[in-house]
């Protein structure tokens, strides 16, 4: 029985410290669409950059904490989300003003892909849009048929009598 309480005094302080040791090995990387932590080199959590309302260095009390150091001061970032139980996610990067800057420039490339995404979307629309227009006027005979196009020296049918 002395021996279970003295291996369980033992290990206590060993999980404890393994557990401090794992928080600064995570590494955070802002891959195309996400903020993404990773634990060595595999990823543990992912945050759509798309689902980043706001940016700033303010801690809150309710959070998904993600620290990488045991001392976090002058180290905190706090992303604001718009979805999610927490709505606040901290990371706690070394420069965090780099960092920010990096991570707002990554959430403005992806809203302008998405806004030419878009952009190109609505005109491909349009133009099916007056494709199918077309047909309805060849169908009501406004328009003559690419198979039926008049000869260049011909006149169309309802003008040849008059």
């Amino acid at each position: 029985m002395l021996w279970l309480s003295l291996l369980c005094f033992l290990i206590g302080p060993a999980v404890v410290a393994g557990l401090c040791w794992l928080t600064r090995r995570f590494r955070y990387e802002i891959t195309a669409e996400a903020l993404e932590v990773r634990l060595f080199g595999h990823c543990v959590r992912r945050l759509a950059l798309i689902d980043i309302r706001a940016i700033s260095k303010r801690r809150v009390s309710w959070c998904e904490q993600w620290w990488n150091t045991n001392r976090p001061q002058g180290r905190i970032l706090v992303l604001h989300r718009h979805t999610g139980f927490f709505k606040h996610f901290v990371v706690t990067p070394r420069k965090r003003y780099v960092f920010k800057t990096h991570l707002e420039r990554a959430i403005r490339q992806l809203h302008a892909a998405q806004y030419q995404a878009s952009e190109e979307f609505d005109e491909s629309d349009a133009a099916e849009q007056t494709a199918g227009e077309r047909e309805d006027a060849v169908r009501a005979g406004e328009l003559p048929s690419a198979t039926m196009a008049p000869r260049e020296n011909e006149l169309p049918r309802a003008e040849a009598g008059a």
